[in-house]
């Protein structure tokens, strides 16, 4: 039974060329974010050339971010803490729905010149939420991904750490006014993911680092075969007779529960989880 995704069609081979740089005319240069208005053609694969066009696009000296999901497990259940946040842009909506410009989020923040990820990482769980942390204790969620690339290059790592709630320090913040006052507070995983369904958390890099985690507990990799309470908890459900069988089984789904053609589980409604499936039984 194959357990990856179909492959992706190839892209167009399609080329950006810029043939002209207007950015000394645009207002917005010097800053914390730069917009370079550039002309652009493209060469596309039949050997034809458009038109010049022009398009904006966003820079900034610390171009790269982090995202961090710190979480801690209590009554078996896995924790995340979130950080309240000002984002000035969304106050300037001019659209439906207004913002005041508050989000809950995870941590995140840019990594700065000559700092990799895992270092920024470390630096930004101290500076948002107050714990102490290695850049070795930083577990990656996936790979980096392209948040916003109709305006800006910038690239999105995420990362995993646990932490001890009692361990946490009053954060360390990074100086912006911003950060003062900020409130941090922790949530069961499977309600921060109720809460993007229901569109009362609205962060995206939130939602994705949630979601990741969620899928972290349902790979081996993330914890070994006697860890029963993890077991569970990558079920994500309270401890229903197919989690517990599981736990306490051979590593890997009991093969009586597998469906022979599809390799799913056949007891699926047993699961008490909010998804009502178990994530490492169903692989769905």
């Amino acid at each position: 039974m194959s357990c990856g995704p179909l492959p992706l069609p190839s892209l167009p081979d399609i080329r950006l060329s810029v043939v002209r740089d207007r950015s000394a005319d645009a207002s917005a240069t010097g800053g914390f974010f730069d917009v370079h208005r550039l002309d652009f053609v493209a060469s596309y694969q039949d050997g034809t050339v458009s038109e010049p066009f022009d398009h904006d696009v966003g820079h900034r000296k610390a171009l790269d971010a982090v995202t961090i999901a710190a979480y801690f497990v209590k009554d078996d259940r896995c924790h995340v803490f979130l950080r309240s946040c000002l984002r000035p842009a969304l106050t300037r909506r001019h659209a439906h729905p207004h913002q005041d410009g508050g989000l809950w989020e995870m941590p995140a923040g840019l990594i700065e010149p000559g700092e990799d990820p895992a270092s920024a990482a470390a630096r930004e769980l101290k500076e948002e939420l107050g714990f102490s942390a290695t850049p070795n204790n930083m577990r990656p969620l996936g790979d980096w991904t392209f948040p916003a690339p109709a305006i800006i290059g910038e690239r999105l790592f995420f990362f995993a750490v646990n932490v001890d709630p009692q361990a946490r320090q009053p954060p360390t913040e990074d100086g912006s006014f911003l950060e003062r006052h900020g409130v941090v507070a922790s949530l069961r995983l499977t309600d921060v993911v109720e809460h993007f369904r229901r569109g009362t958390l609205r962060d995206a890099k939130t939602e994705l680092a949630a979601r990741r985690l969620m899928d972290a507990w349902a790979d081996a990799w993330w914890c070994g075969p006697s860890a029963t309470a993890e077991w569970r908890l990558r079920c994500q459900c309270s401890g229903c007779t197919l989690c517990l069988t599981v736990a306490t089984g051979p590593v890997g789904p009991s093969p009586a529960y597998l469906s022979p053609t599809t390799g799913r589980c056949l007891r699926v409604a047993t699961c008490s989880g909010p998804d009502i499936r178990c994530y490492e039984c169903c692989k769905v």
